[in-house]
């Protein structure tokens, strides 16, 4: 059964009336940004679930996942195969480089505040 805006008000502010008749508004206060900070908490997952779906969007993008080759462009025994801008060498190590920097990205942001605790990530 889910809550309605109004009554999920109305049951906040009968917790802290409680916490401040409890504890005195200071405990209230502390009470309140603890429900605050663990909401909070219970979203991360929500970004971590996006940035894995942008990331396996751009290896899509990258890897042409997905694109069959044209049939009708090699019909034939003797036909000249046409060459694409997705093929080669070259155009391989753009996009295994590329996925490689993307990924590497997306993991410093998840470690680097772990790593670094005193600097600010605003």
């Amino acid at each position: 059964m889910a809550l309605t805006v109004e009554e999920a008000d109305r049951l906040e502010e009968q917790r802290e009336q409680q916490d401040a008749y409890e504890g005195g508004d200071a405990y209230a206060a502390e009470r309140r940004q603890e429900r605050i900070d663990e909401a909070d908490v219970e979203k991360y997952w929500i970004f971590h679930f996006v940035m894995m779906l942008g990331a396996i969007y751009l290896a899509m993008l990258l890897t042409d996942w997905g694109s069959s080759p044209d049939p009708s462009a090699s019909s034939g025994s003797d036909a000249a195969v046409t060459t694409t801008s997705t093929q080669g060498k070259t155009s391989m190590w753009v996009k295994i480089v590329t996925q490689w920097l993307a990924n590497l990205l997306y993991i410093w942001t998840l470690v680097a505040p772990r790593l670094c605790p005193n600097r600010e990530w605003d």
